[in-house]
């Protein structure tokens, strides 16, 4: 059977989509310490959409926690086989 033109393959777009979140959280970081400037272009040169990189860049910092040990969950436990030191 002959995939029309205007079918997306489901894995493919999914890839697209992981690799573009990936794209939009460097972003956020370079939003962080460097600047929208710099993290637009990032964005930009990266083929982003417009539109998603606009409404990531203007809600920057809400996107990430400031502090890494205020994550939300169950705390983690070391693995039994884990070194200590």
């Amino acid at each position: 059977m002959l995939k029309s033109q205007y079918q997306v393959d489901p894995i493919e777009e999914r890839r697209s989509a992981t690799q573009t979140a990936a794209k939009v959280d460097v972003g956020v970081i370079l939003h962080q310490m460097l600047g929208q400037q710099d993290a637009a272009a990032y964005l930009h040169t990266s083929h982003v959409p417009d539109a998603v990189a606009a409404r990531v860049l203007s809600h920057a910092d809400d996107c990430r926690r400031q502090d890494p040990r205020a994550r939300t969950g169950p705390p983690t436990t070391p693995a039994p086989h884990a070194l200590s030191i």
